[in-house]
């Protein structure tokens, strides 16, 4: 069993600390161990943040593929609106391995993308590259791909 404090859970989930206190004073997060800080099991803190917390959005979900990432110690890059960029709908993400280049286009559950998003999807995977939509349902696939590039 990992125990995690309020901020790791915060950084692996991408929940806020509020967020996470108010669901340990509800009881809808168990603690494992309050002494000499609060420890919460990974795979429950990973359960409350899917199921008991509403749907990721989509800025939950980057933040929790960043935080990976520098676990990692991958490369990250992070464009913060590409609808605003010369580029408009480049991929959300780009993340660097030892063997693999990701562009990565990230989305909550019901999030579609958008024509120019499609065009720099064609375009990236016509030249060879890898592209990617990740959604927060597929973490595991995620988190199994960044650690074989890791």
């Amino acid at each position: 069993m990992t125990l995690l404090t309020v901020t790791d859970v915060s950084r692996v989930t991408g929940r806020s600390r509020p967020a996470i206190y108010r669901a340990i004073e509800s009881k809808r997060l168990a603690v494992a161990a309050t002494y000499p800080q609060i420890g919460i099991d990974r795979s429950i803190a990973l359960g409350w943040s899917s199921a008991l917390e509403g749907p990721m959005r989509e800025a939950e979900l980057q933040a929790k593929i960043i935080t990976l990432c520098a676990e990692l110690r991958l490369l990250v890059f992070h464009s913060t609106d590409s609808r605003r960029d010369l580029g408009r709908g480049f991929p959300d993400l780009v993340i660097c391995g030892r063997t693999h280049v990701l562009f990565c286009e990230t989305k909550d559950d019901y999030g579609q993308l958008s024509s120019e998003q499609t065009g720099w999807r064609y375009s990236l995977q016509t030249a060879g590259a890898q592209w990617r939509l990740w959604r927060p349902r597929d973490w595991a696939v995620i988190e199994a791909e960044l650690r074989c590039i890791a």
